[in-house]
């Protein structure tokens, strides 16, 4: 049923603006965590220590943390296809319910980025046995959370238009995010 009522946006309802808020929130919380591990890395690299162990612990920490954060977004993930594309694809989103198929892409995604986040940190577990330097890993976890961060991103764009925030700065400013470009020092 592709109609301009069925692809217009709805208006928002007090819950389901309160639901963004909270949804923000977690996002802006998980943001400023990851910008906190990241300068933690930044630091072990001006001082030239590698912690290959270490890096595998906090990243499982942000493992956890980022899969409940998504077990969040896919329970009230209609919030985000009643309001947007499907996060970059493009493509109009009707409103419908999660047994219509409505987020299997975020599911599917989100499973990606928990799995590859996993194999990464069993790697870093195994240090130089798996990686050719202490460089070589950096640049894979700033790779991959690089694509994390992007992700999250884009969500915290859909959500700040469900609840009226400002713009994306105004946001990265809150969060104390990391540099746009995500980079980790190498």
């Amino acid at each position: 049923m592709e109609t301009s009522e069925a692809t217009s946006p709805r208006p928002v309802s007090a819950e389901l603006r309160q639901l963004a808020e909270r949804l923000l929130l977690e996002h802006q919380t998980l943001m400023r965590g990851l910008g906190c591990h990241q300068e933690w890395i930044r630091q072990l690299c001006e001082i030239g220590m590698p912690r290959f162990g270490e890096l595998a612990c906090r990243l499982e920490g942000f493992r956890a943390e980022l899969a409940r954060h998504f077990q969040n977004e896919e329970q009230y993930g209609e919030l985000l296809n009643l309001h947007d594309t499907e996060l970059g694809r493009g493509k109009p989103v009707q409103a419908r319910s999660a047994s219509d198929g409505a987020g299997t892409d975020a599911i599917r995604l989100h499973a990606e980025l928990l799995n590859r986040l996993s194999q990464l940190i069993g790697r870093l577990g195994r240090g130089l046995e798996e990686f050719r330097g202490w460089n070589v890993a950096v640049g894979e976890v700033g790779s991959l959370v690089g694509e994390i961060c992007e992700h999250e991103r884009r969500e915290m764009d859909v959500l700040r238009r469900v609840t009226g925030e400002g713009d994306q700065a105004t946001t990265n400013r809150a969060t104390g995010a990391a540099s746009d470009d995500n980079s980790i020092a190498q």
